[in-house]
């Protein structure tokens, strides 16, 4: 009887181990491997077909046009001679009780040997800025403008020579516009007014760039400001015969525009003609010889033209 219990009690124990073994084992969900690759001891087949190349970012392409102000009292860098080393530009200004000192000082390479310093006495203001006339040349050049005392205007270019042992500096008596933001067109140059004594004290607008040899100027027609209250325009004190200009720019027939008829200065080219408009639009032109000595003078198809107008000279 007693063997029968313990053999009912072992039955027992090993029943509640079963029981309780169902309760705490995890059900784990069933696991779809249809999307795993399969398997495989054999080599992987490469395609001839090249793997697409990711597309790069598209980048602005460089300007040729290089043109960049200098703002006086901070330094400014560049590299002007295309040696790859900085160059270091400085405009200092001092400004005074009437008018200004400036000093335009540039550093070849960061290296103190080889600074160049001018200084201007008594201008009444001044602009730079750095630009690049001929590409292609391996220089860049620092352009300088500034007004005198005398109300006329000058312009300095600082260039390294082609050897590279120093600057070269070269000055004109023109006005070069270098404005705070400047579109500039090295195939054109920057504007630049010059003064012209042609019907009347004006400045003309053209355009130069800075060469090895100094200011060049582009342009073989310089064009006369227009005054929005009509400044500059003359009314004939006598008949002049003119030369009348066709719209495609060749010479036409020949006119006798009457005294009393207003003319307005239009292009010149500083030398040997002078076009004017008439006030029905018309355009016309008139040789201009300019003398100087015992003749000074400026003449419109051989006769001064102080005979025709009341021309307006500067003081």
């Amino acid at each position: 009887m007693r063997k029968a219990v313990m053999i009912l009690s072992a039955v027992l124990a090993v029943l509640m181990l079963a029981s309780a073994a169902g309760c705490t084992s995890p059900v784990l969900p069933e696991v779809s491997h249809t999307d795993e690759p399969a398997v495989t001891d054999e080599a992987p087949v490469i395609t001839e077909e090249p793997t697409e190349a990711p597309t790069e970012e598209p980048t602005e392409e460089p300007s040729e046009e290089y043109y960049a102000v200098i703002e006086p009292g901070e330094p400014f860098i560049l590299d002007m001679d295309g040696d790859g080393l900085d160059d270091n530009v400085l405009l200092t200004v001092t400004e005074k009780e009437y008018d200004i000192d400036f000093t335009v000082e540039i550093t070849l390479g960061a290296d103190p040997d080889k600074t160049f310093s001018k200084t201007v006495k008594h201008a009444n203001g001044v602009n730079a800025a750095a630009i690049d006339s001929v590409p292609g040349d391996g220089r860049r050049e620092i352009v300088v403008c500034y007004d005198c005392d005398s109300d006329d205007y000058s312009s300095l270019a600082y260039r390294v020579k082609d050897d590279g042992s120093g600057i070269e500096e070269f000055e004109d008596w023109f006005a070069v516009r270098l404005p705070k933001d400047c579109d500039f067109d090295h195939e054109i140059g920057l504007e630049a007014y010059f003064r012209t004594d042609i019907l009347g004290t004006h400045d003309v607008e053209g355009t130069v760039i800075v060469t090895a040899d100094g200011f060049e100027v582009t342009s073989d027609c310089f064009r006369y400001p227009e005054y929005e209250d009509g400044w500059g325009k003359l009314t004939l004190t006598k008949d002049i015969e003119l030369d009348l200009v066709n719209e495609d720019g060749t010479v036409g027939e020949k006119i006798v525009v009457p005294a009393g008829e207003t003319i307005a200065p239009y292009t010149t080219d500083l030398e040997t003609y002078v076009t004017m408009k008439l006030d029905d639009g018309r355009v016309c032109r008139a040789d201009v010889t300019v003398k100087t000595g015992d003749e000074w003078g400026i003449y419109l198809n051989g006769v001064l033209q102080d005979e025709y107008a009341q021309i307006p000279y500067a003081d």
